[in-house]
Formats: C-alpha cells, structure tokens, sequence
C-alpha cells in the first residue's frame, strides 16, 4: 500500500510541474527588452562573436553585431524599429527558444573548445538564459544560422 500511495503522489507531483512550466520550459518568448548571443569561434583575442538588441527609454532599438576578431568598443550599431525586434521575437517562438530556459552544460574532457552564451529579457521582466561548453541545446545550429541572418539584414 505505501508503494502505491508513493507512485501515486511521485505521479502528481510530475504532472504539476509539467504543468506549471518547470519542466525545462521557460517564459514565452514576448516583447524584447533586451537579447545577447554570443559565440566563441577561436581561443585567440577577439574570437567570438556577439548580437545584441536593447530597447532604449524612447521605444526605438539599439542593435549591435559584433564580428570575429573585432574588438567589443568598434562592434557596429544600428537604430532599427520595433518590426526588427517583433521578427527576431517570432523566428525564436517558431523555434521553441524558451525551452534552452536554464540550459547550462559543459563537456569536461575538452580543454580547447568553444562556448555560447543565450540570454533574452521580455518586456514583462521575464528572462530566458542558456550557456555551454562544447555542450548545445536542441536546435542550436538553427536557431544560430536564424540569428545571423536576421541580424546580416542590417549590414546591407
């Protein structure tokens, strides 16, 4: 009887979580407030590159790309509108982002390797973050190519 009551209660107590959002899955990707995604491509000075998007107190956006071996102060700025914002939005719903919400893992047999950073803060004050080390969250090499070509708009 009492491994009955313990399966039962270990099942409900699954399912709340499932249900209550605690079970990998972060807050909806909403308005953005502020987005940052890096990646490293070398160990060697510079060797990563960074997109963000920040809203400024007037409601325009602030985008900045930083490239591969450009120093943090010369990466480039862009003024861009809501739509900009309301698109990099949508391409990380479609892509389910909300799920990397907590993902933080290493592979520690790798002494030379390279690493992300993820984090998105909605307008709600709600926050997604994701980080690894030759470790990535499902979908990674999508939603990066997704990224880079949304932001590859704003340099031509």
């Amino acid at each position: 009887m009492k491994k009955k009551t313990f399966c039962i209660l270990t099942g409900a107590a699954i399912a709340l979580l499932a249900l209550s959002g605690c079970a990998g899955f972060g807050p909806a990707v909403t308005d953005i407030k502020s987005f940052h995604f890096s990646y490293q491509v070398g160990n060697y000075m510079n060797g990563s590159v960074a997109y963000e998007l920040k809203l400024e107190a007037d409601g325009s956006y602030t985008a900045k790309i930083k490239p591969n071996t450009v120093a943090e102060e010369n990466a480039k700025e862009y003024k861009v509108g809501k739509e900009f914002a309301d698109e990099l939005a949508a391409f990380l719903r479609e892509k389910k982002v909300s799920r990397w919400n907590g993902f933080q893992k290493s592979n520690k047999h790798v002494l030379d390797g390279n690493g992300f950073s993820f984090s998105l803060w909605t307008t709600e004050d709600k926050n997604i973050s994701a980080s690894g080390y030759m470790r990535w969250p499902r979908g990674y090499d999508e939603v990066k190519a997704g990224i880079e070509a949304i932001f590859a708009k704003l340099e031509k």
